[in-house]
């Protein structure tokens, strides 16, 4: 017999006895008492159950070898890596009941590699385990030890030979620090015709049947689900996986043995590295978990996961793994380590690097590591022009920025364990603020809970130029300047804009979310989506731009409100600025409910150098048939230029700080 399940069998012996809950091996003649052989099998939860007073018996849970014509034919069976727990045998007063396992009768067994523990049999002979007739027909042994057994008293076991290497875990050892107790689907090579494998009970990390000295016979090359063994094979039907890959491309889920490259899910306490987009779809306990470098991991509502330490990567041209849990209040425990790393480009060298408008993922995670990696400072918004230094501890949801390093560095956040649930800000500077992302996935602003905070978010990087842009985009009517999106970055800080002194800012679990890492960039970056009449203006000075918006929306108002975006300034000499005038306010989104034709709106643009420019539209869409955009240079009167898709109009400048109508 090979590579066998026997489970949920009774005998129930109404007549005579009852023996052999789950295999009955019987000696019928001569012929047939030799090689009995029966490799990687598991027997569980079987029963022997004395059902009335006319039973004389009740033997063997799992497994009773006799004689079927007295002792002139015993049977000779020898097991090889056979897992057998979790059986019973059940009597009364009256009827004696033994070998809660393994009952013998008559006959002899050769066990290598075996596990036999966690049976029951409560009867006045007491062998929960194993027991052996005594007689001189009835022989336990183990020809090569190997083999892991329930106990160390009589309790457990009775008249065994044993050989060198033999484990005997101590009376009353919890059975699930050696293996899980519940038989599962723990993948293979080989389906059963309805779907899925043959169960079994799969080892755990550290179980004390986990790769014993090696023996020279009695070894299985591979187990009983088809996965190979390694060159000290561990007792039982299931080898344990020490470590897993998972597949490195597609969607799969933790379940599925088609997730994993050796088909095979890993074994409780395995080392695991996530290589694709994997969803973890059941309770699951491992080792080292490491999730590689822009590759994702979600943990589905209503299950856990529980790892000694946890590795997010990231790396350059790559991005960022990232880890979404779905349960509300989080499902993850991590006992150990906590590790989240962020790759930083240098853009330049020390002061005139580049920009990183960066957060925390982890609740104690402290700012020397980011200072230590850059050589540079860690400073945070305060109101004023001031910039502080970021205290020893970075706080959640706290909003930093940091100069890129000299040379290209990766940041390791460590401290705490990952921020999860609910995260929110209360009673911010009135104006103003640089917030961040506190979760290691994306975050959606569009669903961010506010309350007297504006629609809009404005993000600032710095190019390799060494000049500076800010993207910026305006959830309610879902317009995007630079190419700003409302799904926010990994370790990401962003501006928003209270517009009281009482409010309030936060996110859930349920605002989480994965993004495809495949583009360059990690940044607040998404396609242009528009539903409404706009018009998109660009300004070059042919090495930098800048953008500003004008669309009608039908629940917007003519005055400022929850529609617009405000103009955030670079202030960088060599950047020039664009934007529209709605009375005293600078728009860099301007959303309107509709004006009438021949309606003039007044244009701002400024620059620190004296230059050539060109203005051009770069999105005309949804406006009647008919519309006409017409640009009024001011500096030059007579000069009106129609500004259809496509047209450039150039024009020089001198040095102008805000000029709100040219």
């Amino acid at each position: 017999m090979n590579n066998c399940l026997i489970t949920g069998n009774t005998a129930t012996g109404f007549d005579g006895v009852a023996n052999g809950g789950g295999i009955l091996i019987r000696g019928a003649s001569t012929l047939l008492t030799n090689d009995c052989l029966i490799n990687n099998t598991t027997i569980s939860n079987n029963t022997c159950a004395a059902l009335n007073s006319t039973v004389l018996s009740s033997s063997g849970g799992g497994l009773n070898i006799g004689s079927g014509g007295g002792t002139a034919f015993t049977p000779s069976c020898t097991f090889n890596n056979c897992t057998v727990v979790s059986n019973t045998t059940a009597g009364s007063s009256t009827v004696p009941y033994r070998g809660g396992g393994v009952d013998i009768s008559y006959g002899s067994i050769i066990l290598n590699y075996c596990i036999v523990a966690n049976n029951n049999s409560s009867s006045t002979v007491p062998e929960r385990d194993i027991y052996r007739v005594t007689t001189t027909n009835a022989l336990l042994g183990s020809a090569t030890g190997r083999n892991l057994f329930g106990g160390t008293s009589t309790f457990n076991k009775s008249g065994m030979t044993e050989t060198t290497g033999n484990v005997n875990i101590a009376d009353g050892t919890d059975i699930a620090t050696i293996l899980n107790p519940t038989l599962a689907d723990n993948g293979g090579t080989t389906t059963l015709p309805g779907g899925g494998y043959v169960k079994t009970h799969a080892l755990v990390s550290g179980s004390s049947a986990i790769n014993p000295t090696a023996a020279s016979t009695g070894l299985q090359t591979v187990d009983q689900r088809g996965v190979n063994r390694d060159a000290t094979p561990d007792m039982g039907s299931c080898e344990f996986i020490s470590s897993a890959l998972s597949i490195t491309t597609g969607t799969a889920n933790w379940s599925s043995t088609t997730a994993w490259i050796n088909n095979s899910i890993p074994s409780q306490g395995a080392n695991v590295t996530v290589q694709n987009e994997l969803n973890i779809d059941q309770n699951v306990s491992v080792g080292t978990l490491t999730v590689n470098a822009g590759k994702m991991l979600t943990l589905n509502s209503g299950k856990s996961l529980t790892a000694v330490n946890l590795t997010l990567n990231s790396a350059e041209n790559v991005g960022t793994a990232t880890f979404v849990d779905k349960n509300t209040i989080g499902g993850l425990t991590v006992t150990g380590a906590t590790n989240v790393y962020q790759f930083l480009s240098s853009a330049g060298i020390g002061s005139i690097g580049r920009n990183w408008y960066i957060s925390s993922p982890l609740t104690a995670a402290s700012s020397s590591i980011i200072t230590t990696a850059t050589g540079n400072g860690l400073v945070y918004y305060d109101g004023t022009t001031n910039w502080p230094a970021a205290g020893a501890t970075m706080q959640v949801m706290k909003g930093y920025i940091a100069k890129s390093p000299a040379a290209n560095a990766t940041i390791n956040f460590n401290g705490g364990t990952l921020n999860t649930g609910a995260q929110s800000l209360v009673d911010m500077l009135l104006g103003f603020n640089l917030v961040g992302n506190p979760y290691a996935s994306y975050v959606d602003f569009a669903q961010a809970t506010k309350t007297n905070v504006l629609s809009s978010i404005w993000y600032r990087s710095k190019k390799n130029n060494n000049t500076y842009n800010f993207h910026t985009y305006n959830v309610i009517g879902g317009i995007s300047i630079n190419d700003g999106t409302p799904i926010i970055a990994p370790m990401q800080s962003f501006w928003i804009k209270t517009t009281s002194a009482t409010n309030t800012f936060g996110f859930t679990n349920a605002m989480r979310l994965h993004q495809d890492q495949s583009v360059a960039g990690n940044r607040l970056k998404a396609p242009k989506v528009n539903t409404q009449p706009l018009l998109r203006l660009q300004v070059s000075n042919g090495t930098n731009k800048d953008e500003t918006v004008l669309y009608f929306n039908p629940n917007a108002q003519n005055t400022v409100d929850d529609y617009d975006s405000q103009k955030y300034f670079n202030n960088v000499a060599e950047v020039p600025e664009i934007y529209t005038k709605n009375g005293s306010a600078n728009l860099v989104i301007n959303g309107m409910n509709t004006i009438p034709y021949n309606t003039e709106i007044p244009l701002g643009f400024t620059t620190g150098l004296e230059g050539s420019f060109s203005l051009s539209t770069t999105e005309f869409v949804n406006f009647e048939p008919g519309t006409h955009i017409v640009l009024k240079d001011k500096t030059q009167p007579a000069n009106e230029t129609e500004l259809s898709q496509g047209v450039v109009y150039n024009f020089d400048a001198g040095v102008s700080t805000v000029n709100n109508d040219r």
